[in-house]
């Protein structure tokens, strides 16, 4: 069954959806790996935003999907709302627990992951609805 809602593989949005995060954040912090500790930090980073695509992302792209929904205006939305659930959920786990101010790094994250998706996956960006049969 094909679905005309992406040009490009799912798998391709996932693969630049987990990268782009990372390289928003070596960009943010200007820093290049040059050390193999920055690298496992790297690896790191990785794993954990390939986790979030794959727990939280790839249900809500593929319910996208399966409603005919899948354009860069939900991904994009859905990959913001997405990110902050994914960073607040991070923050339990890794620092004292959610707080207000990381929301801005949720959304710049989800919305990096949203941007890497629509690059990879590159879903369809217009609403054509198929014309009645006897239509010209």
């Amino acid at each position: 069954m094909t679905h005309p809602q992406h040009r490009r593989s799912i798998s391709l949005g996932i693969a630049a959806a987990s990268a782009l995060p990372v390289l928003g954040i070596l960009c943010y912090a200007k820093v290049w790996p040059k050390s193999s500790d920055l690298w496992q930090a790297v690896l790191f980073i990785c794993a954990l935003s390939f986790t979030g695509i794959l727990v939280l992302g790839l249900p809500v792209v593929l319910f996208l999907r399966h409603r005919g929904w899948l354009t860069w205006l939900t991904v994009l939305g859905s990959s913001v709302v997405v990110g902050n659930l994914y960073y607040q959920v991070l923050a339990l786990f890794y620092a004292n627990g959610p707080e207000p101010s990381q929301l801005i790094g949720g959304t710049a994250l989800g919305l990096l992951a949203g941007v890497g998706f629509c690059i990879g996956a590159w879903p369809n960006k217009s609403f054509k609805p198929n014309p009645l049969r006897g239509s010209a």
